[in-house]
Parts: C-alpha cells; structure tokens; sequence
C-alpha cells in the first residue's frame, strides 16, 4: 500500500467531472459509479461505470443506465448511485427526478441493468427529500437500504433487494445532518456517517457517530473529512466506504474540481480510512491522492483440508476449514470439521461409519463446489472407487452426494477446476493415470474430454468480509460492548429499574439487569451530576458446577428449583433416584440430595438414568430409565412417576408407584417382537396443542445391539404411560462425528423458539468424543414424519467448544425469567471417567440458532461488566 503526498496540481484519477461515488469490489477490480457532473442544474440523465485494479488508473466501463430509456419513469437528475452485489447479481440504486429513488438489476457489474419499472420510493412516501441511497450489509448477511435529505431512513432489504417492508422503515436526524447517509461496520462497532450543508457550499463536509447496532443509538463524534481552502480542497463530502481486505478500508468522496471547481463541477478522489480501536476515525486530511492495488497473492484465504492428527478418525477425516491472512492461520470450529461423510447401511441394518480425505473447493458463481474422496472408519480407502460432492452457500449446511465411480482403480489427488466454463474434477489413479469428470449440472457427471490436470484448490481467496462471516456463523459469539438504558428521570426507582443491553460480535443483543451501587443511589438526595455505578448481572457459574452428576435437568416449580440427574457414584444400597432442591440456582450445588425412588421397587434393580421432571397434564411427572431385574443397562425400560398433588418433590412418599411407559398397544417400548432391546432418555414437549414423547431406543437381540436411534409418538397428556400413537423412527446417527466408537444417539430434548423446535441430542460413545447435535424442524409440520426434521451436519457442543470441557452432551433447556438455560453433562479432563454437571445461558443468535458454547467469559467479557450512568439531579429533585 502507498500513499502520495499532497499534490495542489493533481487531478482526479477519473477524469472529468463526476460526483457522488459509489465503490464496488468484485475479485481483483474496482468498480465505480458516480453521478455525472459538469451540468447545469445537476441534470445529468445517464449513469456510466468505471474499473480499476489499483485506484490510479481507471478504465471506462460506458453507460449502464439511461433515464427516459432503461428508466421509464423519470427523465432528468441522474444522481447519487449506490451499488451492490448478492448472490452473482448486481444492484444499482439511485435517484432520479430530484425526489425518488429507483434500483436496477445486472448479471454483471456494466450492466445492462434492467429497471424495477416504477420508483422503488417515491417523493410523498417518508419524510424528508427521496434522495442519496447506500446500501450496506451487516456481518449477520442482512443487506440495508439508507437514503434521505433532511431525514435519515433506513430500511431492511427484502431478499429480493429491491424491495423491503413499508412498515418498517426507522428514521432519526443525525448532528448537522443534510444527506447521504452511509453505514459500516468494524467489528462490534457501527459507523453512521453523512454529508452537512449544501453540496454548493465549500464547507461541504463529512460527519460520523458510533453505535452498537444499525439503528443506534448513534454517539455523535465530530467531523471526518472537512475542507483545506489553504489546499485547495473545498467541498469534500458525499461518500462511501468499501472494506478492501482484512480491516483496510477505503473512503471515496467528492470535492471541488482542481482548480476552478464548484457545486456542479466536481471530482472524484480516493482515501485510506483508518480505525482505532476507541472507535474513532482518523480525520482525512489528504489530497485523496490514495492508490490500493488488489494483489490476489496478499489476500485473505479459505483453507480447506482434513483435521489435526490428534483426533480421532471420526473427527480428524472430515472437512475443516481456517482463515489464513498474512501468514496467521485461525481454524475455525477451533479446529472441528463442519462436514462430514455420512455412514453406509450394512446388511445387518446397522450404520458402518464412513469418513472423508481429499477435499477441495471452487468457487463457482455464488456457490462452492467442494468433492472429497469417501473411505471408511480409519480414513482408508474403499473397495469400490467413489466420490463425494456437495454445494453449499454458508458452509454450514454441506450434505455431501456420493457420486459412484464403476471402478476399483483407486482415488488419489483429487483437484477441482474449471473446463470450458464448468467444474471439473481430476484425479490419478493406483497406477498414476489421470482421470476426470466434468460437472454438467446439480446431479449429473459425465467424462469430460482429456484435461490437463487442473489446479489444486486446498486454498480460496475469498474477501475479508466473507472471511469475517465465516468466522461469526461458526464460532461462539462474544460480547463486544455494553450500553446502559436512560432511566426515565433520575429518581432512585428510575435508575433501579434501568438495565443495560448487551451487543454481540454476530450483531445480536439482549438486555440485563444492573446492579446499582447502594451508596451511589443515596447521594441522588443531592442536586449536582452523580455517577453511579452498577454492575450487569449475569449467570456466572462454574463448571463442574456439581460432580458426579449426569444427564442433568433443572426444573423450575412454585418459586423453587430442583436439579435431578444421574447419579455417577457408587452409594450401594444408597443407589436411587436423586433430587436436590433450593431457591436459587447456584445454592443447588450445595444443596442436600433427597432420595425419591430406591431399588426394589416396580422390579427396578438399578441404573436409575437420565431422569427427567415435566410438567404434563397439570402433574408434576418424572421420566427416567431404571434396569429392570438386573442392573445391567440392557434391561432398561422407560418409567414414569406422578407426583401426588400438593406434594413435595423431594418427598419419596409424595410419588406414585413408577410404571413402564409402554406403546398404544400396552406392549413394551421395541421395533418389534424380533426385535426387543431397550429404551431410555425419554424426554416430553409440547406442539401445536399435541403432546409427544420423544425417546432413544435400540435392539438387543443376544450379544448383538443394533443401533441407537431417535423415536417419537404422540402422547395423551391425561394418561401419560401410554403411547397414542405408533412409534416413528425420527433419526438414527450417520455423520462420522456421530459414530465415534459406537452407533448411538440418545439424550433428545426440545428447545421451542418462534415456531422452530431446535431438538438437541448427544451421539458417539460417552467420553471425550461425545458431542451434541440438533435436528430442527417447524411446529406446524407433521412430526412423526421423519423427512420434517433436518440436521445439522456438525456438532452444535462439542470438546473443542469450550476449553476444559470434554464431551459435553446430553443437555436440556429451562426458563429462567427472560434467559434460556442449559444444562449439560461433561468431564472436567479427558482421562477423567466421572461425568459432571454444568449450566450456562443459551444464546439466540441473530440468525435464530441457538448457541450453546457461549460461556460467562463469552456472554459478558469481565472489563465491560462494571458501568457507570450519569445522572443529573436539579435543585427540585
């Protein structure tokens, strides 16, 4: 990167009179549209296009939108484009007529762009003056629309782009505000900046503020880039910003034309825009003489590959991606894979793992195409030669399609490229002879004709920003700054009930209580500025929070909690159903352990697992999963226990007889009279005013034990040891990372947010390898039918998380006022056997999905916990 000294006599690097730029990357080149200058009373009619690879030299691109032409509604004043890109198309808006606004659609970035047909805002919709549109999209991938003079509005972006919700359009008047408002983001700060006074004027400058959202509340912080009469600089506003890569950015504006310029002869000029980590912007006082070359070397990379050679084959013979930028190299997932090879039915009817080596990637259009080579558990290869080939958007929702070769010459350095404009993949069999198929649409391969070997595509150049989102949808969140809500007035209760909001790296927020200091309240009896100090509250809980305890539940019941779990201890005759009681959660971890349910009864010889208190029928019920008989876990069967009404869930003597939970025929829980097994982990939840039951089972037929699997039946809550419906089988593990060392999943629980079930499960043999997915699926839909549920292709928890947590797994949710819990099992060290309970808060992402690694630490970093709020008390107080 270099910058040139001020130059009085240079130019613009556009030639000619042109104003209001708008910048666009696209691969290795600039693009630029401006309003075209130079004529009286702004009357431009067209609006024409310009490429750069370094800022320096531009090459014109020609027209690429005609008012009266293209545009059918509007004739005259051609101004202020902004443009975008989305998913391989194009956006122009811009205004036209002085007081509506339009937008336009290309396959290309010069066009032709085909209009809307009709103003996409017209002169009477909103307040102000309809003209000056930005766009800009936020890390969660929301696109926005800006635009206004006088009033600043701002509206989500349909997934159209060139629509949005009329009511839902928000609006403010920024410090000296006149137009061209613009947004971007660094981080967990947004940046608000626009152009004050009249673009005729010499003062002609542009204003920022910061936020902790697109829509504020906005911290005004003074001007960025003003004029330099001494320079010749006059007039320098009307903007925009584009991120070039990793945190580099770009600012275009216009000024005054050198020399001689005016309000309707202006130019265009380039600068770097420099953040600091107090969220200031440098104040630009350069000539704009700025050049940036793209160098495709220097950029940011997707690097795709297997795992590390510490885990197991599983884990490690999947896809795996990290960033890499200037030699650092950050693994997302913190070095999990996000796809994985799903496993082969065997004869027997049990899933035999498979996993995947080789992968590579493309990037074609707005997708990827990414193959991989299939082999089986060890990593090793397969009798029969085969491909797997997937395409993906986001990168967390790749299902792979195996793609069956008819050959058993091996599958040896996979490459991907592109042939006569489409993707083809490479490869050398056992005896070093090159082979190819040519991707001729979704589904179909066919041979292409003979090709060189095509490029090995184990790194992609992709744009910080991408990079950035990346890093957002696969990692935890974090906090990233704390705002305090104004009290109503300054009284004591006021502040009392002022709490703070919480700003996340994925964009969300959510509000929390504040702790205000006592002694800072009592001196509000004084007129004057006091500042009181608070602390925000958050659930701050250790972990293990309680040993010796798995498949925990918390249930929340007449002003009191209640922890019940598995007990991990050996107590000998002790050994039973154990429940704990307290007012607050955290006193659960010292809280006594009553004993509700022992051996003897009901033929229950032991196991006692992964009890489960609900609310079903107006009754507090438990579910659980003793042996029967024996204490061996191949006789468990799932129980249920009422508890007496007015009773006392800590009261043994409070509980009914347990009583096996059997089908709609009054038969065990089993595939069927063939097939007997077991069934545990039974779990209850609540639809579309229908009651389920949802349950792991699995066959034991002598020393064989088929597959664990996920079932569920509908449930009448008025007699709940009793299915209503037929069983239906939901799910059964596929994903390698599911496999781990045994064929199981187990442990369902339902989490209901916005009409989505978020259904979490844990899968792989308990241990370190153990690991929490989910299925989704709509509450409207038909829930037995297996094809409503569709899951995630890679751990939601798992033992790369959260550090000092291993296998975590078999969780449940609970309310707690205005938070989602979970709780969870894991151990507290790989070698460590004796599983331990851990609780945390559920963190809604702004894309909805729950995440469930977001540890205190995460939730609220220890320096933004303490804040301070200044209050004014006047002498009336």
């Amino acid at each position: 990167m270099t910058t040139a000294p001020p130059d009085f006599t240079s130019p613009s690097p556009v030639p000619g009179f042109y104003a209001d730029p708008a910048l666009l990357r696209v691969g290795d080149r600039y693009w630029l549209y401006p309003t075209t200058d130079g004529i009286a009373g702004w009357g431009a009619t067209s609006f024409s296009a310009f490429s750069s690879s370094d800022l320096a030299t531009w090459t014109p691109a020609g027209e690429v939108l005609r008012l009266g032409r293209e545009v059918g509604w509007a004739t005259e004043k051609a101004w202020a484009p902004a443009i975008a890109e989305r998913d391989g198309s194009f956006f122009l808006y811009y205004t036209a007529g002085g007081n509506s606004i339009g937008v336009a659609r290309a396959s290309r970035p010069d066009g032709p762009f085909q209009d809307l047909g009709r103003p996409l805002i017209s002169p009477d919709d909103y307040d102000g003056v309809a003209i000056d549109p930005s766009v800009f999209q936020d890390d969660d991938g929301t696109w926005y629309l800006l635009w206004g003079n006088g009033v600043a509005h701002i509206a989500a972006l349909n997934d159209d782009m060139m629509s949005f919700a009329r009511d839902k359009v928000a609006d403010w008047v920024p410090t000296g505000f006149r137009e061209a408002i613009t947004i971007h983001r660094r981080g967990g700060v947004y940046y608000a900046t626009w152009s004050e006074n009249d673009t005729r004027d010499p003062e002609y400058r542009v204003r920022y503020a910061t936020g902790a959202s697109p829509h504020g509340p906005w911290l005004d912080r003074g001007v960025l880039i003003q004029a330099e009469p001494e320079l010749g600089y006059l007039g320098t506003g009307h903007h925009c910003v584009l991120e070039v890569s990793e945190d580099e950015w770009i600012v275009a504006y216009h000024r005054f034309a050198i020399a001689g310029g005016s309000g309707h002869q202006r130019e265009v000029v380039f600068d770097e825009l420099l953040h600091h980590d107090d969220g200031r912007l440098e104040v630009i006082r350069r000539a704009g003489g700025f050049r940036r070359d793209l160098d495709p070397q220097s950029s940011t990379r997707l690097v795709v590959g297997i795992g590390a050679g510490d885990l197991p084959a599983a884990q490690r013979y999947a896809l795996h991606l990290a960033i890499r930028k200037d030699g650092d190299q950050h693994h997302l997932r913190s070095g999990g894979g996000i796809a994985y090879a799903t496993s082969e039915l065997a004869a027997d009817g049990r899933q035999t793992m498979q996993t995947l080596t080789d992968p590579v990637a493309l990037r074609v259009a707005d997708s990827y195409v990414i193959a991989a080579v299939p082999r089986d558990s060890a990593g090793r290869e397969l009798l029969d030669d085969a491909l797997l080939l997937a395409r993906t958007q986001e990168w967390d929702d790749i299902v792979f399609q195996r793609i069956e070769l008819g050959t058993r010459a091996g599958v040896h350095d996979l490459r991907v490229g592109v042939v006569g404009g489409q993707p083809t993949l490479t490869w050398r069999d056992d005896a070093g002879i090159l082979a190819s198929r040519l991707l001729t649409d979704e589904d179909e391969w066919t041979v292409s004709p003979t090709v060189q070997h095509v490029t090995d595509q184990a790194e992609l150049h992709v744009l910080a920003k991408e990079a950035r989102q990346l890093i957002t949808r696969l990692e935890p969140v974090q906090s990233v700054s704390v705002q305090v809500e104004a009290p109503a007035n300054a009284s004591r209760d006021a502040i009392l009930a002022s709490g703070a909001r919480i700003h996340y790296s994925d964009g969300s927020a959510r509000r929390a209580d504040v702790t205000w200091d006592a002694a800072d309240l009592d001196a509000l009896s004084t007129p004057g500025v006091h500042h009181v100090r608070g602390r925000v509250d958050i659930l701050d809980l250790p972990f293990p929070f309680v040993e010796g305890r798995a498949d925990p539940v918390l249930f929340s019941y007449c002003g009191r909690w209640y922890l019940i779990a598995t007990d991990e201890d050996d107590r000998g005759d002790d050994y039973g159903l154990l429940i704990r009681e307290a007012t607050r959660i955290r006193d659960l971890a010292e809280a006594p352990d009553h004993k509700i349910l022992g051996t003897g009864s009901a033929g229950i010889d032991g196991c006692f697992w992964a009890p489960e208190l609900h609310l079903i029928g107006g009754h507090v019920r438990v579910l659980f999963a003793p042996s029967l008989g024996t204490g061996d876990w191949r006789s468990v069967q799932c129980h249920i226990m009422t508890l007496r009404a007015g009773g006392d869930l800590t009261v043994a003597a409070d509980w009914s007889a347990p009583e096996p939970v059997r089908n709609r025929h009054g038969q065990p829980l089993q595939i069927s009279a063939d097939l007997p097994g077991i069934s545990l982990d039974m779990t209850y939840f609540e639809a579309e005013e229908r009651s389920y039951y949802l349950w792991s089972q699995r066959s034991i037929v002598g020393d064989l034990a088929g597959d664990a699997e996920l079932w569920i039946a509908e449930v009448d809550p008025a007699k709940p040891a009793q299915l209503k419906s037929d069983a239906a089988r939901i799910y059964s593990g596929s994903y390698s990372w599911e496999l781990t060392d045994t064929n199981v999943v187990e442990g369902p629980y339902a989490l209901i947010r916005n009409s989505r079930i978020h259904l979490a499960y844990a899968a792989a043999a308990v241990g370190p390898d153990y690991a929490t997915g989910f299925l989704t699926a709509d509450v409207g839909e038909d829930l037995l039918d297996p094809a409503s549920w569709e899951p995630q292709p890679y751990p939601a928890l798992d033992t790369r998380s959260v550090p000092g947590e291993f296998g975590p797994g078999h969780v449940s949710f609970v309310r707690a006022g205005e938070d989602t819990l979970i709780a969870f099992h894991a151990l507290s060290d790989r070698s460590e056997t004796r599983r331990a309970t851990g609780i945390r808060r559920v963190h809604w992402r702004a894309d909805g999905r729950p995440d469930l690694a977001v540890t205190p630490e995460r939730d609220l970093a220890p320096h933004l916990r303490d804040v301070v709020l200044e209050v004014h008390v006047d002498g009336e107080q």
